[in-house]
């Protein structure tokens, strides 16, 4: 399936470079776009794909838990982000979903968020150490530390998994 894609792929990619005389350095440069942003901004912080959120609307049809689909991270001020994450919860052939939105603040140590119940204040953990014997010798090996934030919202709460690199 995965070699499909990638024959796929070169094929409109060799196709487009061909018909509309680009070049496949800016092709390339275009289909990876974001990646390359993320890449180079300073906000070292990622959403961790096991976000996901509760809510409770008045309806009752729509309760229950959504899954994140998406969320975008923009730098605002040299410490402070804004933040909206894309939930949405399949039940049947329904679709529902719901937008949240938070700004924060985060200098390296301390990670607080702006709620309708009002500031929520975390410290970020220091990354983990591990020392792993392999053969004969001692790797060590650091992971970056992770976070797990919960977030009012106005019918529900955010269980916001977060990634610092």
């Amino acid at each position: 399936m995965v070699k499909k894609l990638n024959k796929a792929l070169l094929i409109f990619i060799s196709t487009y470079s061909l018909a509309f005389g680009g070049d496949i350095k800016d092709i390339l440069n275009y289909y990876f776009r974001e990646e390359i942003e993320q890449s180079y901004s300073d906000n070292r912080i990622l959403v961790l794909s096991k976000t996901y959120a509760e809510f409770n609307p008045i309806g009752g049809f729509a309760d229950g838990r959504y899954k994140l689909i998406n969320y975008c991270l923009e730098r605002i001020e040299p410490n402070i982000y804004f933040l909206e994450l894309d939930f949405q919860k399949k039940k049947g052939s329904l679709r529902f979903n719901q937008k949240v939105q938070y700004y924060f603040w985060y200098d390296g140590n301390v990670i607080a968020f702006k709620t309708l119940k009002g500031k929520i204040k975390y410290f970020v953990p220091k990354p983990v150490r591990k020392i792993i014997k392999k053969d004969n010798e001692y790797i060590e090996k650091v992971e970056p530390p992770t976070l797990e934030v919960v977030l009012p919202t106005m019918s529900g709460k955010v269980y916001l998994y977060l990634l610092f690199r």
